[in-house]
């Protein structure tokens, strides 16, 4: 089998045995490459200002994409570059986050719901404004739409086990408000008729091994932390590679 190394500059040469490296993860090439590699990206990122968002930010412009960083307040980005273009605005507001998205290749959220919410709170903001997105996106012709969530939200691939059974009962009951949301945001992404990945998420934090990341469909192994970087990372490698398409794999530390 032939397998192609990924990496932060993107896709190498392929290679006829697996090996991790620092940095880097391997995936079987018929797996992870799917359509075409996009050269350089015009990306609109949702959620910009955030710990993940505004890393990602960076990824993309260090190699030379242009991004179209959508905030609530844009004092929050300290980052100015000429192929950054700061768009600020709610996410029910469909003039400015149209803006955002009308000269993008690729949008990626980097948005997550209110852990501390009430359980008695029914609104669901991130998942209204996802739907928002997707209407948007249709509405425009755009296609490729990658976002977050977490393992409550349920892939078809996923084997049964001790910490999904966990997380699905646990979670629902300590944090009822963002599983609302992020219930919902599933039902949206994947009834788009989009070219949606849904990246999930375990106890995202500021660390890392420093061994790169990895990413799990079905029964495939994984861990169950990741830091900040490394789920930014993913998020880029995936919309640069157009991998993963109406998958939802899990992304840990490696």
């Amino acid at each position: 089998m032939t397998w192609r190394r990924i990496q932060a500059g993107g896709l190498t040469e392929g290679e006829t045995k697996p090996a991790v490296d620092r940095g880097t993860f391997l995936e079987p090439l018929p797996e992870i490459i799917r359509h075409r590699k996009v050269d350089r990206m015009k990306i609109a990122v949702f959620g910009a200002s955030g710990g993940i968002g505004s890393l990602l930010v960076k990824r993309a412009l260090a190699e030379g994409d242009t991004v179209y960083a959508y905030v609530r307040n844009p004092d929050k980005l300290q980052l100015r570059h000429d192929k950054l273009h700061i768009i600020s605005g709610q996410l029910s507001d469909e003039a400015a986050m149209t803006t955002a998205i009308q000269d993008a290749d690729v949008v990626i959220s980097a948005l997550g719901p209110d852990m501390k919410g009430k359980a008695n709170d029914t609104a669901t903001p991130v998942a209204d404004g996802h739907e928002l997105m997707v209407r948007i996106m249709r509405k425009l012709g755009k296609k490729r739409l990658v976002t977050l969530a977490t393992p409550t939200l349920r892939a078809a691939e996923d084997k049964s086990s001790l910490l999904f059974w966990l997380m699905r009962k646990v979670a629902p009951m300590t944090m009822s408000h963002a599983v609302r949301d992020l219930l919902k945001i599933g039902d949206v992404v994947t009834a788009s008729k989009l070219d949606w990945t849904i990246v999930r998420i375990i106890n995202p934090n500021v660390k890392t091994n420093g061994q790169g990341y990895g990413l799990a469909v079905g029964q495939e192994k994984y861990g169950i932390s990741v830091s900040r970087q490394n789920v930014a990372n993913s998020l880029y490698d995936i919309a640069k590679a157009n991998s993963y398409i109406h998958k939802m794999p899990i992304v840990f530390n490696r």
